[in-house]
């Protein structure tokens, strides 16, 4: 018998051992039936038949199956799409203890409203950050991290973004580390913010003005940071173009510090022109 037929034999008869203690009520044989039919691995692709088998696996208790058949139907190029079941399912997975699930439905808004909408309601995005990031899962520590800096309002919470933004370094997120590079790994607050909210500017081309206008205030002021007006004035200066109070106040630097306005032409208005002398933007990120 040569190599190929071999191969395809074995292969056949895992697929046939599979089957066989799936049919005797084996969860992670279910599964793995699931998924081989799902994947088209020993086996042609038959995404019904998958599903049949996954849902007997995840019934069984099995969170890598449930957390599959989340991922099955959200794919919006399969006929079988459908997020109200997509977020059944997620659900599932995370009552079963898979933090993946929880960080995907922290992630996906889509699925926090079908979820929403069924019986026994779903936390809010922090929450499921928490129950993910918690799990050493780097993507959850990095946008726990930027919605404690970053994003609502009322989660805002600078020392726990600085903290969670350091665990997503440590977990090797590499937005993070660039993050944590640009400040040389310092805990400096400030410094931290600064940074993540450069990368975020290069990376999400938003970033809400009032975190600018924080920056520039301590900037000014020099609380918890050296005071450095030109750098005050940059803060000022990108966060005027998301609105708020950064106008204003940008504004007022030039009347009392009237070369800032003559020194930095908007035109060439540089993102490095935010950084203290021992910080540099990653070489990829320059404008």
């Amino acid at each position: 018998m040569n190599q190929d037929a071999t191969t395809l034999l074995q292969a056949l008869t895992k697929f046939e051992s599979l089957a066989n203690a799936a049919e005797r009520g084996n969860a992670y044989a279910s599964y793995m039936l699931g998924l081989a039919l799902y994947k088209g691995v020993i086996t042609k692709v038959n995404i019904e038949k998958a599903i049949e088998h996954l849902k007997t696996a995840a019934d069984g208790g099995l969170a890598e199956a449930a957390l599959l058949l989340g991922e099955i139907y959200s794919d919006k190029h399969t006929a079988v799409h459908d997020y109200f079941y997509s977020a059944y399912y997620y659900k599932m997975a995370r009552r079963l203890g898979c933090a993946q699930a929880s960080f995907v439905m922290a992630h996906d808004g889509d699925l926090r409203t079908w979820g929403e909408l069924l019986a026994d309601g779903e936390p809010d995005r922090k929450t499921l950050l928490l129950e993910a990031a918690s799990a050493d899962l780097p993507r959850a520590a990095w946008h726990l991290a930027i919605l404690y800096m970053m994003e609502e309002v009322e989660f805002r919470d600078y020392d726990e973004g600085a903290r969670w933004m350091e665990k997503a370094y440590a977990l090797g997120h590499p937005m993070a580390t660039e993050v944590m590079e640009m400040v040389r790994s310092t805990a400096n607050k400030v410094k931290l913010l600064k940074a993540t909210a450069l990368i975020c500017k290069m990376h999400y081309k938003y970033v809400d003005s009032e975190v600018f206008e924080y920056l520039g205030d301590c900037y000014a002021k020099g609380e918890g940071v050296a005071q450095n007006i030109e750098i005050a004035y940059a803060c000022y200066f990108f966060g005027g173009a998301e609105g708020g109070d950064c106008n204003r106040k940008k504004e007022a630097l030039e009347e009392e510090h009237p070369q800032l306005k003559f020194q930095h032409d908007p035109f060439y208005f540089r993102l490095d022109n935010m950084l203290e002398p021992d910080e540099k933007l990653p070489n990829n990120l320059y404008d």
